[in-house]
């Protein structure tokens, strides 16, 4: 994958066109994202005693001075990004989910050029997997 913000919109655009189902894609990026970045992400579940597999209803994703959330409320997905500055969030930016996960994958694709946790988070969502090894 080279640098060119053309990758990234193709990218964004196969993820949202296989992933119809908004939990279902949510349930796809906490997993691939956990598994790479691990503490850079936090995933809230819901679900009483009765339900065996609990439902995602938050993703948040902690990249430098940004905050990617993703939260189902109501039946519907609200995404926004968040910027912080010395530890206080300064502002918070509502997106539609396209805008959001354009922004995530760019973000991780100015981190992967210096760090290796973020290389393979990107590689896992855009290769819808696991990571390549590859080179960016």
């Amino acid at each position: 994958m080279s640098g060119d913000p053309l990758d990234l919109q193709l990218a964004t655009t196969a993820i949202l066109a296989d992933t119809h189902d908004v939990k279902a894609l949510l349930e796809m990026l906490a997993r691939q994202l956990s598994s790479t970045l691990g503490e850079k992400v936090t995933v809230e579940r819901e679900g009483g005693l009765l339900r065996r597999a609990k439902e995602i209803k938050s993703l948040q994703v902690f990249l430098g001075s940004k905050t990617f959330s993703a939260e189902i409320s109501k039946g519907n997905l609200v995404t926004s990004v968040g910027y912080d500055s010395a530890g206080i969030r300064i502002r918070t930016e509502r997106t539609d989910m396209s805008t959001w996960l354009a922004r995530l994958l760019g973000e991780l694709q100015e981190a992967a050029n210096t760090n290796q946790a973020s290389r393979m988070a990107l590689e896992a969502i855009v290769n819808g997997g696991q990571p390549t090894g590859g080179t960016l």
